[in-house]
């Protein structure tokens, strides 16, 4: 077997569903930090107690709350559907994902019980665990435990040598799904902007790993389409990796001015900030939009250097030869609308459009990245050959 014959094209459909569903998620989410619905529900994994709570479609802001955990859920059960396939795939017993599964919605019980003994909630769920005696910290040691648990054992699946990509791909995306649900509720419970950046960019960064499964799914990547690149040299290589890690920092410098300056931003001079070339740390919320500005700037010539040296070696090798392009339009569409919202002062569709544009160009550099270390790695790359590995 093959370290690619676990891909299929029901497989790939199911791929590309769950990575539009994950930008829908994306979309969501941004909206509900923009309109600052975050809060619209005190409590997690149910809202007001219920899996449905009753005019949730009419209220704005449960609206947005409410949609962006049912879409998360979504996206949860999808992930799982991949995982399942590719673990049925290799021949393994189905009873160890179904006690998986089975332990991640007793986490999520033992959550809501532990936050509705403390806020004194009135649901089902609740009033039948204070019957049998269980208190909060005992809920609370045993929803870390069972999540503990759940990513040791889907870790060690990562870490083994015998399993093939894509389910190690499903298997770290089952991680971070664990892990983003974690997050998500605790931003919630504790009311904490940490938790709430961490979650935003961990979700972006899920997203990558969506992208990757998807392109290995896909038939360019079966039939050695992106192997086929061209010459690509090693100097392509380190761009590619430099610009996907500095477009991960910026989405950083992002989240934290979006989650800590949710009424307004702190500065919208263009050219200066906060009227200063080079701001002062404190106070850090003018400080950071000065480091996303900033930063944004790195990112642009890290995006046209990349682009100017792949130009040549992919210029005739189809969706591939699209990549430089993209990674020169999408950073002037981004820079065009952060510049838009600054003097819109965070404009819902300005600042949300501005996410999305964003999210896609942070996939632009990951597939670059993955294209040119796929093709510079492969036997016969005339670059390797010059440089003397082979």
């Amino acid at each position: 077997m093959t370290p690619t014959s676990s891909a299929s094209s029901g497989f790939s459909i199911l791929a590309w569903i769950t990575l539009f569903v994950g930008a829908a998620l994306i979309w969501v989410g941004a909206s509900v930090t923009t309109t600052g619905a975050g809060m619209a529900f005190s409590d997690w994994p149910l809202s007001s107690g219920s899996v449905n709570p009753p005019g949730w479609l009419y209220v704005q802001p449960q609206l947005l709350e409410h949609g962006h955990r049912l879409l998360a859920s979504s996206v949860g059960i999808l992930v799982l559907s991949m995982f399942l396939w590719q673990w049925r795939h290799s021949n393994k017993p189905l009873w160890i994902p179904a006690i998986l599964v089975a332990s991640f919605v007793l986490m999520l019980l033992t959550v809501h019980s532990a936050d509705g003994i403390a806020k004194g909630s009135e649901s089902a769920v609740v009033k039948f665990v204070t019957s049998i005696g269980i208190g909060e910290r005992a809920l609370w040691s045993a929803s870390i435990i069972i999540a503990g648990s759940v990513l040791i054992w889907l870790l060690r699946l990562l870490l083994d040598a015998n399993v093939l990509p894509l389910l190690k791909l499903t298997s770290a995306a089952l991680v971070v799904v664990v892990i983003q649900a974690i997050l998500g509720g605790l931003r919630v419970l504790a009311v904490s902007d940490p938790f709430g950046i961490a979650h935003g960019c961990l979700g972006q960064l899920f997203f990558c790993l969506l992208v990757f499964m998807a392109l290995m799914a896909s038939r360019a990547w079966k039939h050695g389409e992106i192997i086929a690149s061209g010459r690509v040299t090693r100097r392509l290589q380190l761009l590619s990796t430099a610009l996907f890690a500095a477009t991960s920092m910026q989405l950083l410098f992002g989240a934290i001015v979006r989650h800590t300056q949710r009424a307004g931003l702190a500065a919208t001079d263009l050219f200066t900030t906060g009227h200063q070339f080079l701001p002062p740390s404190q106070p850090f919320d003018v400080f950071s939009i000065f480091l996303h500005k900033t930063w944004a700037l790195v990112v642009f010539v890290l995006a046209i250097s990349t682009a100017v040296a792949a130009r040549r070696p992919w210029r005739v090798h189809g969706w591939v030869a699209a990549l430089p392009i993209l990674l020169v339009m999408l950073p002037i569409i981004q820079i065009t609308l952060g510049v838009f919202v600054l003097f819109s002062n965070k404009k819902f569709w300005v600042t949300n459009i501005h996410v999305l544009n964003g999210l896609i160009f942070l996939a632009a550099t990951l597939v670059t990245m993955i294209t040119a270390w796929r093709a510079y790695s492969a036997p016969g790359n005339p670059s390797r050959k010059y440089a003397g590995h082979e």
